[in-house]
């Protein structure tokens, strides 16, 4: 039961619950934040940052991928 509560996964998880709510919601803006997520799930898997850290590469992917 460890292995799910990986921040990681849930990094992925909220990435694509984005990714699924840009079906249901018009326009193409959550995209990028399912991109950013899943950028912070990859980063979470290889090295151990803060929870701040983590909402600071979340917040500056998104608002590059959006760019």
């Amino acid at each position: 039961m460890d292995e799910f509560m990986n921040i990681s996964v849930l990094w992925f998880v909220v990435g694509f619950a984005f990714f699924l709510l840009e079906f249901l919601v018009p326009g193409f803006i959550l995209f990028f934040f399912g991109i950013a997520a899943w950028l912070v799930a990859l980063i979470t898997l290889f090295f151990d940052i803060s929870i701040n850290t983590q909402l600071i590469i979340f917040l500056v992917s998104a608002l590059v991928t959006v760019v």
